[in-house]
């Protein structure tokens, strides 16, 4: 490569560095220090004995991603300082506890970035390294665990996040898709590194797209890892009546009536699975005991699901539910006072044993509008409001969603999102369906208000085949927007995108970005001509 053209990457990426930088509020404290530099040896990793597995893997990657992009491969070194040369402390180790630098502070999943004479050390907040993972899909072990690569979408990794945004800041690397024609290393003779003493974290705690099974997946799931999605565990908010049929010959009672009938099928729920009579208080104390064991069992799992099972379109006939079917609230609020009712008693009950942890409930379809009859819910429910941002091209839609959102952080502690990122699956898988600006100004507005995301994108559809991202030429950038803003919702959209265009497109990047600034404008006129969402009040 000539030498114009590096020191032209360089400067980009340094400027690139300063914005990163800015954004999150770095502290110039000590020396800077030459990373790399041909003259002198090559950096030395070192990382504990008993370092966990993700700070095994960032050592890994932080050395692979170096030496692909300088040609110099760093050290290695396990409760060793190296003799000569820079040493790049990895995760938590007696250097760093001699060096003062503590996670005690550190925001989930965050790392801190500090140098100082001839060292650098990036150390997050990491556990243990073992599976996550939730009571059934979208959480199931296949879909959110690598053996191989040993990796998982769950957990603290604090120090492979920071080790993935310190080569995005200093080194100029990009992940904009899976596999290897989604990497970007630009190539550098020597590597300095500014004065740092920087602490950093997501502004969204969940971060979860469902787009591959990490099991069949591992470009996908690496993927996944670099952009920055993740979280602690799984927010559990997903349909689960039907977990209950295990009572169905001993407990008919709690079983929703229908006509007469006990709701054990599809009396009232399209997708079958039965239905519960939610003013039974045996059912309800069972269901408290039931969740109460899942959590002793599983001290990793924070949050259970507690949710009918999709098309509901009755609820139970019997006289004391009977009332809570209110269609004078419309079509998004009519069994609301019924669905949260419940599930506020609910969580009296599992508060009981259990006050840390919280039920998970999608707010959708006929109770995706808050209760009027509860003034709060209780501090141990999350929920999980159910929207599609690539409506908001509409401005019908925007303004419902968001004053339904602002509605139900009056009533809701803790809220979370369910985005639908469906826009590559059959009949047409190839469009170029993307709304960056639109996922950037929502996950902007909403900081501070959602605690994160669930992003309902799955591949599933594709023909039989292993669930792996669907057509990623097509969805990668959407779900990258996405993964930016998660990470930090100040990001200036139009800096990321040039970016994108520039570094992924290199000599292409002007009809590139003309192409995907048509895709996106007719996404926007079509949306604001035809596109009624499914939550919005028009349906």
């Amino acid at each position: 490569m000539p030498k114009k053209q590096r020191k032209n990457g360089m400067t980009r990426t340094l400027k690139y560095a300063i914005l990163v930088l800015s954004a999150i509020g770095s502290s110039a404290v000590r020396s800077g220090i030459l990373l790399l530099d041909p003259s002198r040896p090559p950096p030395t990793i070192v990382i504990a004995g008993d370092a966990p597995l993700s700070v095994k893997f960032a050592a890994r990657e932080f050395q692979e991603h170096i030496r692909r992009g300088t040609g110099v491969k760093p050290v290695m070194l396990t409760d060793r300082k190296p003799a000569v040369g820079v040493a790049v402390y990895l995760g938590k180790s007696r250097f760093t506890e001699e060096l003062g630098i503590s996670v005690d502070s550190l925001p989930p999943e965050g790392f801190r970035w500090r140098t100082g004479q001839n060292w650098l050390a990036i150390v997050g907040r990491d556990d243990d390294g073992k599976p996550i993972h939730g009571i059934r899909n979208p959480w199931n072990l296949r879909e959110v665990w690598n053996a191989q690569l040993m990796i998982g979408a769950f957990g603290e990794t604090g120090t492979l996040n920071g080790v993935y945004r310190f080569l995005e800041s200093f080194c100029g690397v990009r992940w904009f898709m899976p596999g290897a024609l989604g990497t970007v290393i630009p190539h550098h003779d020597s590597l300095r590194i500014p004065p740092l003493d920087v602490v950093h974290g997501p502004d969204f705690r969940y971060r979860y797209p469902w787009f591959c099974d990490f099991s069949v997946s591992p470009d996908d799931a690496l993927w996944f890892k670099r952009v920055g999605f993740g979280g602690t565990c799984p927010v559990q908010a997903i349909d689960s009546f039907r977990m209950f049929l295990t009572y169905k010959d001993r407990h008919p009672e709690y079983f929703a009536l229908i006509d007469s009938k006990r709701d054990t099928g599809k009396l009232s729920c399209i997708t079958g699975g039965g239905n519960l009579c939610l003013s039974n208080d045996d059912l309800l104390r069972q269901m408290a005991t039931d969740i109460g064991a899942y959590f002793d069992k599983h001290p990793e799992e924070r949050f259970f699901p507690v949710a009918p099972n999709d098309g509901m379109t009755r609820i139970c006939g019997c006289p004391r539910c009977a009332p809570f079917d209110e269609k004078g609230k419309g079509p998004h609020g009519r069994f609301s006072n019924y669905i949260w009712g419940f599930v506020n008693r609910l969580a009296g009950e599992v508060a009981k044993k259990h006050p840390d942890r919280f039920i998970g409930t999608i707010a959708y379809e006929g109770y995706l509008d808050p209760p009027d009859g509860i003034d709060h819910l209780r501090p141990n429910i999350a929920v999980m409001l159910c929207q599609h941002r690539g409506t908001f091209g509409n401005p019908a839609n925007r303004a419902a969603a968001w004053q339904r959102i602002q509605k139900w952080s009056k009533k809701a502690s803790h809220l979370y999102l369910w985005e639908y990122y469906r826009d590559n699956l059959p009949p047409f898988p190839w469009a170029p369906v993307v709304y960056p600006h639109l996922i950037a100004a929502d996950l902007h507005r909403l900081k501070g208000i959602s605690e994160g995301e669930f992003i309902e994108a799955e591949s599933w559809q594709n023909e039989g085949l292993p669930h792996r991202m669907n057509h990623p030429a097509m969805q990668h950038l959407n779900l990258y927007v996405t993964a930016k803003y998660l990470w930090n919702a100040d990001t200036d959209v139009n800096v990321l995108l040039n970016d994108y265009y520039r570094s992924f497109y290199g000599p292409a990047a002007a009809p590139m970005k003309a192409f995907w600034m048509e895709a996106e404008k007719l996404h926007r006129e079509k949306a604001n001509m035809s596109m009624v969402s499914r939550f919005s009040p028009e349906c």
